[in-house]
């Protein structure tokens, strides 16, 4: 600083007085730095010095007083060279030197400042921020803008962000907008700025918000798997349910993917594998993401996985028939195994389809009179359909051509002969008949054995047939029936048994009571040994059955009908588990 003092004296002649006057000398004072931000980081910025003033001045009256503008000390000490243009000053960083001067008297001083041009902040420019619509697809959603101060500021921690609703407020930092912010139109135009926490200076951009709708997605209908064994599992082909998901849509840029969790399907991870094995019985839902790969949207759904049960079928016995002319064709009802196929369910709620070919692609149309196709065997594949679920389970039988078999069943023989001591002469071969059918006498011939083992083997023969003598009451015999051309054979048996039962107790043969016997219509057994189910069989004197079935007694009592039989005498038979009792019974 530099400083001129004035002084005046005043000199009176003829007295000996004389007057000193000291001029008021002016100050100036040091002002600060003075910064401006380089708007372009070019090194150059324009500067306002009359700015300074103020402070180069203080507190002295700025009446008489000019302050001037420099680039050297010398120019400011001589007056010389003043900046012309000092409210807009074009520089680099550089020293100004200002003179401060009283122009009614020439005093001055003179004083200097830097002039700085600061940078502003250098940072990343975010034009747009995209973000996802959430639950509720309206174009409107938060969006975090504080996430994005990372990508702008690049990690400097001496740079600020903060965002505003119009350019003004980003420019005066006014009413910043709070984070997260829910945005108002779509898309929607805010303002950034950022601040160099250093220098002051700061610079703003505009942003977009974009609002983008998701991925249109569809809750598909239940996947159904039909249980072959009906205990609630199954494999579901979970991608089978892709397309309704997308609406028909083909994938292309969106992805399907089927999640256990809920938290799984927001975040995207664990998807589950297709197919994809149930672990709730019968009924489940999974959770579905329909993910766009192109915005990076996605939305969510669900899916509902329904286990139905299937018909539990059996594989029905095969049918044979006697190929009598030996053509190798014989006409068959197949429906004939239905009864065993249904195994007990009613058949009513099924379907029964039968096919001749493994495939399911030709259909039998008149199942109940169908002519088979040579050779034999011939195998039938069925589908049983479930009618409210449409679940199908399947099987095979095989349609056989004998040249020998078992026509009828033969019947279980009863003889009373009237002595109660359990023995009795039988004719075995009062069933061949009824076992022959049509099949020719000559070449088909029976043989009857005391066990299965010797008609397996073809020994040890009952000789007289038409007049065995039983060895325990009831016995069983057992028939082998030979095509004599062919030497095949089938086997069967039938029970023999007569009045009396050997080895049970006259007692327990005796509790057994008849009434009314004669009768027309009911007859009732009373025994107090009657407590369970028992079997009951009504023979004629020819030891033929009439009638058979199973009865559950009420109070040791049981009851039959014989109102359908003929006048005469009858034998009633009752089984006790592996007691039986036989009594004579009249009907009227």
């Amino acid at each position: 600083m530099k400083k001129h003092l004035l002084i005046i004296a005043f000199i009176v002649t003829g007295l000996y007085s004389s007057t000193t006057t000291l001029v008021a000398q002016v100050t100036a004072n040091q002002p600060p730095d003075y910064h401006v931000c380089d708007l372009d980081n070019d090194g150059l910025a324009v500067f306002d010095l009359t700015l300074q003033e103020p402070a180069i001045i203080g507190a002295q009256d700025p009446t008489n007083l000019v302050v001037k503008f420099y680039v050297t000390q010398v120019d400011a000490n001589n007056d010389t060279n003043p900046i012309a243009n000092s409210n807009s000053y074009f520089s680099s960083s550089s020293i100004i030197y200002a003179r401060l001067e009283d122009f009614t008297n020439g005093d001055y001083d003179t004083t200097s400042f830097n002039i700085i041009v600061e940078n502003t902040p250098i940072f990343t420019e975010v034009s747009l921020f995209e973000q996802c619509d959430d639950e509720v697809v309206d174009g409107f959603t938060d969006f975090d803008l504080n996430s994005l101060n990372p990508t702008i500021t690049a990690g400097n921690p001496n740079l600020s962000v903060a965002y505003y609703a119009s350019q003004l407020d980003a420019e005066t930092a006014t009413n910043p907008i709070a984070s997260p912010y829910t945005n108002t139109i779509n898309p929607e135009i805010i303002f950034v700025r950022v601040d160099n926490l250093i220098t002051g200076c700061y610079a703003t951009f505009e942003m977009e918000l974009f609002v983008i709708t998701p991925p249109a997605i569809f809750e598909p209908n239940a996947l159904q798997y039909c249980d072959p064994d009906n205990d609630g599992f199954g494999e579901f082909m979970l991608t089978d349910a892709d397309l309704e998901v997308t609406g028909g849509i083909p994938l292309g840029n969106l992805v399907v993917t089927y999640h256990y969790i809920l938290t799984d399907a927001l975040i995207g991870i664990n998807p589950l594998p297709s197919p994809w094995l149930n672990d709730v019985p019968y009924n489940q839902t999974v959770h579905v993401r329909l993910f766009d790969q192109a915005t990076g949207c996605f939305s969510l759904t669900t899916l509902v996985l329904v286990i139905l049960d299937s018909p539990q079928i059996v594989q029905p016995t095969d049918l044979e028939l006697y190929d009598d002319n030996g053509d190798g064709i014989e006409v068959f009802n197949l429906t004939l195994v239905e009864p065993e196929l249904l195994n007990d369910l009613d058949p009513n709620l099924y379907s029964v389809y039968y096919y001749e070919d493994v495939n399911f692609t030709i259909p039998i149309s008149n199942p109940i009179s169908y002519s088979n196709i040579p050779p034999s065997p011939q195998t039938i594949y069925i589908w049983v359909e479930d009618i409210v679920n449409s679940c199908k389970s399947q099987t095979e039988f095989n349609l056989v051509l004998v040249d020998v078999l078992i026509e009828d069943e033969p019947d279980d023989l009863f003889i009373n002969e009237g002595d109660d001591d359990g023995l009795a002469i039988f004719d075995l071969t009062v069933n061949e008949p009824q076992m022959l059918g049509n099949q020719d006498p000559l070449v088909a011939l029976f043989s009857y054995f005391i066990t299965l083992a010797d008609s397996e083997n073809d020994v040890n023969r009952i000789s007289l047939p038409t007049a065995y003598q039983n060895i325990t009451n009831p016995q069983t015999i057992f028939v082998r029936l030979t095509n004599s051309n062919s030497g095949n054979y089938v086997l069967t048996n039938f029970e023999i048994q007569t009045d009396g039962v050997l080895g049970v107790d006259e007692n327990f043969n005796n509790s057994f009571k008849l009434y009314p016997n004669p009768s027309t219509g009911i007859i009732n057994v009373q025994s107090n040994n009657l407590t369970e189910t028992v079997a009951i069989a009504i023979y004629n004197l020819q030891g033929q059955v009439l009638l058979s079935e199973n009865k559950t007694p009420e109070n040791g009592t049981i009851s039959f009908d014989v109102s359908g039989l003929s006048t005469g005498v009858y034998f009633i038979k009752i089984v006790l588990e592996d007691v039986s009792v036989i009594k004579r019974i009249v009907k009227q």
